[in-house]
């Protein structure tokens, strides 16, 4: 143990340790506390930020109603003009209104509702009153369906019009000839002529007429030109007119008012389906259609309105239009055209089909002598519909209402024989004596190859359809008088988006 000595820490080195184990403590606790303070500020904010959201999506929703409250109403601007509103110095919303609904595709059921649905989009914000740079949003959306509730008014006379298969509105001439055949009420404004092209025989034609009338009774189809009631203008009428119809026992119905200043439906290049909603601008067509279907599309052109803005519109072979053609002069040339106008939505409490007309032409439309066509729906026609003349091939099946100011259904071709033909065949009908015999003289004719059956019919539809078209400038739909405003159904709402 020699040579080392024990020594004692020296007071002053003690004091050391002590500093700085005690501003380690003061460390520990300064980081402690500024922790707590953090988190206590974080969670402040955090909460800040939640009543924010908070206030941002009840603006937003606030706008969602206040949007279907407007649209509800008849001052609603409509779909293309937005509406901004601040509920108080903080916060508020804008809403934007698209027509259509997003969930919709080419592929859905519901596909077809999509022009008459409208997406609300609200975003609302709400801003930090403390720090004015600290705004919160919030989106909601909602998707609202127009309940069609009132058409718009149609033109003056209308209605009366649709009471008949052919409604002549100007005092011109009115010609019909057999095969050919129109069934249901008739209005003639001008002079009716029956079988003017052939036979050239009274003798013939008379028995003719009376025996296509009597043959009905005598277990074969109606095939008289006109079926009637015929409603007429008595004094216009030649005494040939009249002896045919009642040839045809026919018993004319007097017109006491014509009709005199008829509003012709509206030309339009675009279209809205109601107040405010979407403008949809007519498609164009070329001068002539061949091997084409035109139909409705719900997002461009829900009505299928098609539009030839000057000149002749031909439809050539394989023509099919669900829609309405709208122009000047329509030819039908081609064979299998075919044209319906689809049903559009009814209004409320309706259960008869809607249709817009199939046809609106500002002046003719003319049926070729071998054309073979369908028409379904009404057909408007300014100045003259005309059935030219022509083979036996031509064939036309139109059931619905036609509105012309001039009719001409002309006879065919190989019926327009010689008189002295017609008359050896009267000759040889009323001295059969051979085979069995043959009471009536269409049937009769049959065997030389007359077929009395129409193969150019217009009939009335076969159940009851509305035919409407709106004024100019006017949606198809309308507010109720009743409501003061559009009706709408909610099919989604208040969804968040981002």
């Amino acid at each position: 143990m020699s040579g080392y000595r024990l020594t004692r820490p020296s007071q002053r080195h003690r004091g050391g340790y002590s500093i700085v184990i005690v501003l380690g403590l003061l460390a520990v606790g300064m980081s402690l506390s500024y922790a707590a303070l953090h988190t206590q500020g974080s969670n402040l904010r955090l909460q800040r930020n939640v009543e924010l959201r908070g206030a941002a999506m009840e603006a937003a929703h606030t706008g969602l109603s206040m949007a279907y409250r407007q649209m509800s109403q008849n001052s609603w601007a409509g779909v293309e003009s937005p509406l901004n509103r601040a509920l108080s110095s903080t916060t508020g919303f804008t809403v934007t209104y698209q027509t259509g609904d997003p969930s919709l595709h080419a592929g859905s059921p519901d596909y077809a509702r999509w022009p008459y649905r409208v997406t609300i989009t609200s975003t609302g914000y709400a801003q930090d009153p403390q720090t004015p740079q600290s705004i919160a949003l919030y989106k909601a959306q909602s998707v609202v369906e127009l309940v069609p509730r009132a058409l718009a008014p149609a033109p003056s006379d209308w209605e009366r019009f649709q009471q008949f298969t052919v409604f002549q509105h100007r005092d011109r001439d009115f010609a019909v000839h057999f095969p050919g055949r129109i069934a249901g009420r008739v209005w003639v404004q001008g002079r009716v002529y029956i079988s003017e092209e052939y036979p050239d025989r009274n003798e013939a034609r008379n028995l003719y007429l009376e025996h296509l009338n009597t043959m009905r009774f005598g277990g074969y189809p109606d095939y008289r030109p006109l079926e009637g009631p015929v409603h007429l203008v008595q004094n216009k009428q030649h005494n040939n007119g009249t002896t045919r119809m009642s040839l045809l026992g026919l018993s004319p119905v007097p017109i006491t008012t014509p009709v005199t200043a008829w509003q012709r439906p509206a030309e339009t290049q675009s279209y809205r389906l109601y107040p405010g909603g979407k403008p949809y601008d007519i498609p164009r067509l070329s001068q002539s259609l061949q091997n084409v279907v035109l139909e409705p599309d719900p997002k461009t052109n829900p009505l299928g309105l098609f539009y030839r803005s000057s000149g002749t519109l031909y439809l050539q072979d394989n023509v099919q239009v669900r829609g309405t053609i709208l122009g000047a002069d329509v030819h039908l040339s081609g064979r299998n055209i075919r044209l319906q106008p689809p049903n559009v939505r009814a209004v409320l409490g309706e259960v008869r089909r809607i249709q817009l007309p199939a046809m609106v032409a500002q002046k003719n439309v003319s049926f070729y002598a071998s054309a073979s066509a369908t028409i379904e729906g009404l057909v408007s026609v300014q100045d003259k519909f005309e059935i030219r003349s022509g083979n036996n091939n031509a064939a036309l099946m139109f059931r619905g209402r036609l509105i012309t100011g001039e009719f001409f259904l002309g006879g065919r071709t190989s019926w327009d024989v010689p008189a002295g033909t017609w008359n050896l065949y009267r000759t040889l009908f009323q001295v059969q004596n051979a085979g069995p015999f043959i009471p009536y003289f269409p049937v009769y004719m049959q065997l030389f190859g007359f077929d009395p059956q129409p193969s150019i019919r217009i009939e009335p539809p076969v159940a009851e359809v509305i035919y409407h078209w709106p004024g100019v400038d006017t949606p198809l739909y309308v507010p109720h008088a009743a409501d003061g405003g559009l009706r709408w159904d909610v099919v989604r709402w208040g969804e968040h988006v981002d």
